[in-house]
């Protein structure tokens, strides 16, 4: 069996393949640079891809557009993620530094503090 015509993702077999190794085109659409195909694979199914495995070196185009479209929803997952958690890191500081205040507002002076002097005072100060 040949499988140098073989898709290696959906196995069906066409003229029509990309190598998974060829460096992608630059793109208007794309913002930023995205690596080869078979990094994409191996990132978004978690199998083991590299030149010397014995697997077609090739992928029809419909599975090189669902794998770049899996990478990207990925890397947004990923963007978003750490978003959110860098946005609930601050929120936890901000809280604890609210928490702060509202101690120090509610914190009452133990002894009362007296704007008037009293005579026993004056006389001291008069001496």
């Amino acid at each position: 069996m040949d499988i140098s015509q073989m898709c290696r993702v959906c196995r069906d077999e066409s003229d029509c393949l990309l190598d998974i190794y060829t460096e992608p085109c630059a793109s208007n659409r794309v913002q930023e640079p995205e690596p080869v195909l078979a990094t994409m694979l191996r990132e978004c199914s978690g199998c083991s891809v590299n030149k010397e495995d014995g697997m077609p070196q090739f992928i029809c185009v419909e599975c090189a557009e669902a794998v770049r479209n899996a990478y990207r929803l990925r890397r947004q997952c990923r963007k978003s993620h750490q978003y959110f958690d860098q946005l609930r890191l601050m929120m936890k500081e901000l809280d604890d530094i609210e928490y702060c205040l509202n101690i120090k507002d509610s914190i009452e002076p133990q002894m009362p503090v007296s704007t008037t002097m009293s005579m026993s005072s004056r006389k001291v100060m008069l001496q």
